[in-house]
């Protein structure tokens, strides 16, 4: 069995779903090679007899991996792609509404943030991305206020729609991830993956990333508390987390406004 690498592959990919009753759908999956360097002629990767198809991009729980160098760089695109397609969205649905403004508000709030955020806590994007996102959240801010041919502050923007930017948005969710992720206990394999980064000193875009936001919005010091049976107090974290998050970025507003 430890030798024969075609026996054991059938039973990790065929037999483990047989036994539960499963049926492969080769239509509902891929397999797509990250990097194909030096790895020859790869063979053809089958499940229960059936031939699974090879692709550049493969989209699972709604995020797009691709073989790019940036393997998230087909899902940005997608994501662009989003943000233009909900501002016309939203252009298309308002312009007859009975208070233009307070509907662009709840319907970018609503609609396109839920959208855009999504996943944000285990991926991370490019700087261009990433402003091409804060870009569209300003670009519906100047329809809701009327004032689309007007150039105004980035700073009157956010205070009159009192949106938080992707960037703080981003920043809760990567601390709340992996805040919720070190509370775990060390048999769950979250931690345990944790836990083995931490002695390989491997670091994810992700978790890089999270320690970033962490020490730009000063929140090195926030720790998670527990009860008396050891529980995590993760409710007072993330009530602390956001309160800090928010104080940080008003700091940063009127350093901004003060400087126009």
């Amino acid at each position: 069995m430890r030798r024969n690498h075609k026996l054991r592959r059938g039973f990790i990919t065929s037999a483990f779903g047989r036994t539960r009753q499963l049926t492969t759908n080769p239509k509902k999956s891929a397999v797509v090679v990250f990097s194909n360097h030096s790895i020859g002629d790869s063979s053809r990767l089958q499940v229960q007899g059936k031939v699974l198809p090879v692709s550049h991009e493969y989209t699972y729980l709604g995020i797009t991996l691709s073989d790019e160098q940036n393997y998230l760089s087909k899902h940005e695109e997608k994501l662009k792609m989003m943000a233009k397609k909900t501002l016309h969205q939203m252009h298309a649905q308002i312009l007859w509404g009975f208070n233009k403004f307070e509907m662009s508000r709840a319907y970018w709030k609503g609609v396109a943030v839920p959208k855009l955020t999504y996943g944000n806590a285990v991926t991370t994007m490019t700087a261009k991305t990433a402003e091409a996102l804060e870009k569209a959240q300003r670009e519906a801010a100047r329809w809701a206020l009327n004032i689309t041919g007007w150039r105004v502050a980035n700073e009157f923007l956010s205070s009159e729609l009192n949106w938080s930017s992707f960037e703080e948005r981003e920043a809760k969710s990567k601390l709340r991830y992996f805040a919720r992720i070190q509370s775990m206990p060390d048999s769950r394999w979250p931690k345990m993956m944790l836990n083995a980064m931490d002695l390989q000193k491997i670091r994810t875009k992700a978790y890089e990333k999270m320690e970033a936001l962490r020490s730009k919005f000063d929140c090195d010091t926030l720790t998670v508390e527990h009860d008396e049976e050891r529980g995590a107090l993760l409710g007072v974290y993330y009530r602390r987390l956001a309160e800090k998050v928010k104080t940080m970025q008003d700091k940063a507003w009127e350093e901004g406004m003060a400087g126009k």
